[in-house]
């Protein structure tokens, strides 16, 4: 049995192969002929008893020669590859068209009794393969690979494939390849977009509430050329408005999500920036009036009533003399107050004094009108000094 289950897992690799010794009618009719006698074997297998068919056929094949990084496949899978090498890979042979559809029809009928057979469940005999993995399978030519790839946090069948691109010309033929992978089967891939399509349409609406208070009636322009008449504040950020603008002709455009995201999230930044600016602003705004109230709070009672000295000589000049001579930052409270005390003891004293120079009045005697009359002298015509 395991030199049926070698020939099985090996069968598309044979009909892939391409031989340019012989025309390709020949390789390919050869090739069909190892085919069928394949079929009937397994045809044989399946006429067995259900145990014997399970031991067989059942599960996952093994085979020493697959690629070792390739996960075991089971039994109508290889015969979904048979198919494929069929249909992708001897296209040219026309004249083979009759055989290649009998054994396509006979593959089909062994692939409904090895649907049925146990395997894991990752593996799905109703779901349809993909146009691009059949076409990646056929252009491998055998040199491709199933595994697992997990998406929020679902288990998805992927292949991944070397794909050959054959280059004629006159004078030469090359082949160059390109690594190919994606999902397996054409439902998962139908399912996803229509769960990132949902995902995408609810984040643009998240992201459209965010924006929407920036204009009249909470709602985004639906013509760009008209964004600043829609705004509730024209004299905005300019940044903050170029890209709001730009945000909502991506969103009325219906630009890729990736673009999208790409400017709400320069929205956010800037907003996040303005933000941390203001609240910055009312920190220092804080902090000035804290100081101005301190101020006001630490300032001697004695300081607010201080009087200053004239510049010039006046009635206190002479008394500049009793305030300490040192600046008054460097003073203690304790001399501050001895001479201000100082100051104002001397400064009633010359008050008395002065009082008693003023009501001294002075006398001349002049003749008016032929009369000798006295007559008291302007204080400016003399100077009255104390003993």
């Amino acid at each position: 049995m395991d030199e049926l289950i070698e020939r099985i897992t090996d069968m598309h690799l044979v009909l892939m192969d391409r031989s340019y010794t012989f025309p390709d009618y020949e390789s390919d009719e050869k090739h069909l002929k190892e085919l069928e006698d394949l079929i009937n074997e397994m045809e044989s297998v399946f006429s067995k008893d259900d145990n014997y068919v399970q031991e067989v056929f059942g599960g996952e094949l093994k085979n020493s020669t697959y690629r070792s990084h390739g996960m075991q496949l089971p039994l109508f899978m290889y015969i979904d590859f048979m198919i494929i090498a069929i249909e992708e890979n001897m296209v040219t042979t026309t004249d083979l068209n009759d055989q290649k559809s009998a054994l396509i029809e006979r593959l089909k009928k062994v692939r409904e009794k090895a649907a049925k057979l146990p395997h894991k469940e990752i593996f799905d005999p109703n779901k349809e393969i993909s146009k691009k993995t059949r076409e990646s399978i056929g252009g491998s030519r055998g040199s491709f690979s199933f595994g697992v790839e997990e998406i929020d946090g679902d288990d998805y069948l992927h292949f991944m494939a070397v794909v050959g691109i054959d280059y004629f010309d006159r004078s030469y033929f090359k082949t160059e390849t390109k690594n190919e992978r994606g999902l397996a089967y054409e439902d998962d891939i139908k399912h996803l977009e229509m769960v990132r399509t949902e995902k995408n349409k609810k984040k643009i609406e998240e992201m459209i509430s965010h924006i929407s208070h920036y204009f009249k009636d909470n709602k985004i322009p639906t013509d760009p050329d008209k964004f600043h008449e829609e705004l509730v504040d024209v004299f905005m950020n300019d940044t903050l408005s170029y890209g709001l603008y730009r945000l909502v002709e991506a969103i009325l455009e219906k630009a890729p999500v990736e673009e999208i995201d790409k400017l709400f999230d320069s929205v956010l930044i800037t907003e996040a920036n303005l933000k941390a600016k203001e609240v910055e602003t009312k920190k220092e705004e804080k902090v000035q009036e804290v100081e101005i109230e301190e101020e006001k709070v630490e300032e001697p009672e004695l300081e607010k009533k201080e009087e200053p000295i004239p510049s010039k000589k006046g009635m206190f000049g002479r008394l500049k003399g009793f305030l300490s001579s040192s600046p008054a930052e460097e003073q203690t409270k304790e001399e501050k107050e001895e001479s201000i005390e100082r100051f104002e003891n001397e400064r009633k004293k010359q008050i008395i004094e002065d009082e008693e120079i003023r009501n001294v009045v002075i006398y001349k005697m002049e003749m008016i009108d032929g009369k000798q009359v006295l007559v008291p002298l302007d204080n400016s015509e003399y100077k009255v000094v104390k003993r």
